[in-house]
């Protein structure tokens, strides 16, 4: 299945935790969007693991799955392009 994950956390040391754990496994679209191809078991171990790092004071993390059907659907702008799985990534360093 594919996820969309975004995060807005206002610590700094807690949000480059975030990034480091969601790095392993996805792609960073926005800096603080990734898509992740992860099961059920993936979805709610790495849930797990991201809600010991955030605590409600320091901002939020939300999952949204992007059905089969609608990822044909999406689509990105500016420094967007699409992955080899047809994803959308952004191009540059941060790749």
């Amino acid at each position: 299945m594919q996820w969309v994950i975004a995060y807005d956390i206002d610590n700094d040391h807690v949000r480059d935790r975030v990034a480091r754990i969601l790095l392993r496994h996805g792609r960073r679209v926005q800096k603080s969007v990734f898509e992740c191809r992860l099961d059920a078991e993936e979805v709610r171990i790495l849930a797990t693991v991201l809600g010991r790092e955030v605590a409600p004071s320091h901002g939020g993390i939300r999952f949204y799955r992007l059905c089969r059907a609608c990822q044909p659907e999406a689509f990105g702008i500016g420094e967007a392009h699409p992955a080899d799985d047809g994803s959308w990534v952004l191009s540059g360093p941060e790749e």
